[in-house]
C-alpha cells in the first residue's frame, strides 16, 4: 500500500461580502488554499484538480464526501499554496 497525501475541499458558499468560494485543505501539512469559484467550471472537483494540477500535483483518485466535500489524493507532497 502507498502513502498518499489526502486533500479535501469543501464548498464555501456566499456570504454578505464575498462570492462563493471553495477550499482546499491539506491535512498532511494543515495547510489550506481559498479560491473564488470560477464561472467556467461547473464544478468545485474540477476547478480544484485544475488548480492543483497547475501547482504539478500528480493526482492520484478523488471522490465524494457529502454535496458540498470531496477528496482528492495525491503522491505529491507539497503545499497547497
Amino acid at each position: 500500500m502507498n502513502n498518499t497525501h489526502l486533500l479535501k475541499i469543501k464548498y464555501l458558499g456566499w456570504t454578505d461580502t464575498l462570492p462563493a468560494r471553495l477550499r482546499i485543505t491539506s491535512y498532511r501539512l494543515s495547510e489550506s488554499v481559498v479560491l473564488n469559484i470560477g464561472v467556467d467550471y461547473d464544478s468545485i472537483l474540477k476547478q480544484a484538480i485544475d488548480y492543483l494540477e497547475s501547482k504539478g500535483f500528480d493526482l492520484i483518485n478523488s471522490g465524494e464526501l457529502s454535496d458540498s466535500e470531496y477528496f482528492i489524493t495525491s503522491s505529491t507532497f507539497e503545499g497547497v499554496k
